[in-house]
């Protein structure tokens, strides 16, 4: 049977001001759980959930950086 993975993190993990170590869990059921650390509170998404966060952010940032590629040929002309 297989076991959930475990991972150390550091990050913005629940806005409260700066950087916070936690523990990210991923389920054998596909979930996907985040704990900070000293706090009881577990913010848990489907794994589906997280896969359209990182596809749209990535889509979003090549299309900054491309627009400000853009934006900085035209400043040159």
């Amino acid at each position: 049977m297989k076991q959930a993975r475990h991972f150390r993190v550091i990050g913005t993990l629940d806005g409260a001001g700066g950087l916070r170590a936690g523990k990210v869990t991923i389920t054998p059921d596909g979930f996907f759980k985040v704990r900070p650390r000293f706090r009881k509170r577990v913010y848990e998404l489907p794994l589906s959930a997280v896969a359209d966060m990182v596809c749209k952010r990535t889509i979003i940032a090549e299309l900054h950086a491309k627009r400000a590629e853009k934006r900085k040929r035209r400043g040159r002309r």
